[in-house]
């Protein structure tokens, strides 16, 4: 009984560090694409407020669409 048991803990130990490993692997994944999602949020608006500052009107049009690009959240099509 001893020997089953540290047998079924050991097989429940491999198997659980594996699904560990891979979860992490999958949460780093999406942490990486949220945070690039920022950057790219946040240089959108920048860009647009620098636009914005040196205004004319293609320019004012431009940061219009910017800005609203970045605080919709919208992405570029893939």
């Amino acid at each position: 009984m001893r020997v089953r048991s540290l047998v079924l803990f050991g097989a429940g130990y491999v198997l659980g560090s594996r699904a560990g490993r891979e979860r992490y692997a999958h949460i780093v994944e999406v942490a990486g694409k949220a945070a690039q999602r920022l950057r790219e949020s946040d240089l959108a608006r920048d860009l647009a407020t620098n636009l914005a500052d040196n205004a004319t009107e293609p320019t004012v049009r431009l940061a219009d669409y910017l800005q609203n690009a970045a605080s919709s959240g919208s992405r570029r099509p893939s």
